[in-house]
């Protein structure tokens, strides 16, 4: 009888770890999602700044399917050159393992194609690895004076 009493303790830490990994998924799961909504409603605003930064933000979560549906609806409708730029160079310096995603691949393949018409040069994604040791190439743009 005691023997099965051994193995109580290993099964109530199995049961508590799974548990506490649960939690834990579902609450960052909440939290991107809470993130992505606040940031899709600044991508609504009027002021150009603050559309590019919610831009840029949503990037900065990680290229992953919703972000990347986001951010395409919103580009089908965003006349403003600058903020489509910020969003481009976001989107090409980020490195995500996340690449093989449909919407991710369009809306990467949107990037290059933006930086391509204004005369950034842009190898496809495959070309770009990073070698071991080097960090990869960050591009920069820097915005034209207002007139």
């Amino acid at each position: 009888m005691s023997g099965h009493l051994v193995w109580i303790v290993p099964a109530a830490l199995c049961a508590l770890g799974l548990a506490v990994a649960v939690v834990w998924r579902v609450a960052a799961r909440w939290r991107f999602r809470r993130l992505l909504r606040v940031q899709t409603r600044q991508l609504g605003t009027f002021d150009p700044a603050v559309r590019a930064r919610a831009g840029e933000t949503i990037v900065g979560l990680g290229l992953k399917r919703r972000s990347a549906r986001v951010l395409l609806d919103h580009l089908d409708d965003e006349e403003d050159e600058r903020v489509r730029r910020t969003i481009a160079l976001a989107v090409a310096n980020r490195h995500d393992r996340r690449a093989g995603r449909r919407r991710v691949r369009t809306l990467r393949a949107w990037a290059t194609a933006e930086l391509a018409d204004h005369g950034h040069g842009l190898t496809p994604a495959p070309d770009r690895k990073r070698a071991k040791g080097k960090k990869p190439r960050r591009i920069s743009w820097k915005a034209p004076a207002a007139s």
